[in-house]
């Protein structure tokens, strides 16, 4: 189990509300926190800021999307942002096996070694 939350562009009272209910919600139960953020904006420094005033060891926090943190890729089962086969027209690697079917081997042709993969696909493996 992980708990997810977002922050795009800018904190508004609705996202900290959110924010800190998920904090809370990993104070209770230890789940990890995953933060959807923006590469664009400085909000995921905000995120970290919100979760450590309400007690979250940020070691227990991904920030996603800021570029550089884990190997990893969201990809859903249904996303209705498109209509009907746009989605594979415009995006035809948005799915869950992109990772492992694209990434890792280019990865490997690029000059990573089997065991840096392991450490970042099983050592430290990216949130579900």
């Amino acid at each position: 189990m992980q708990v997810k939350c977002a922050i795009e562009d800018e904190l508004t009272p609705g996202v900290e509300r959110v924010m800190r209910s998920a904090a809370q919600a990993h104070l209770r139960t230890g789940a990890p926190i995953t933060v959807h953020t923006s590469a664009h904006a400085p909000t995921r420094l905000t995120a970290q800021e919100i979760l450590r005033s309400e007690g979250v060891d940020l070691g227990a926090v991904v920030i996603g999307h800021s570029g550089d943190m884990v190997v990893s890729h969201d990809a859903s089962c249904h996303i209705d942002w498109f209509p009907p086969g746009v989605r594979e027209q415009i995006a035809p690697n948005w799915h869950y096996t992109h990772l492992y079917d694209h990434v890792r081997p280019a990865l490997l042709q690029a000059g990573v070694t089997q065991a840096q993969l392991d450490t970042m696909l099983i050592d430290n493996p990216p949130p579900c």
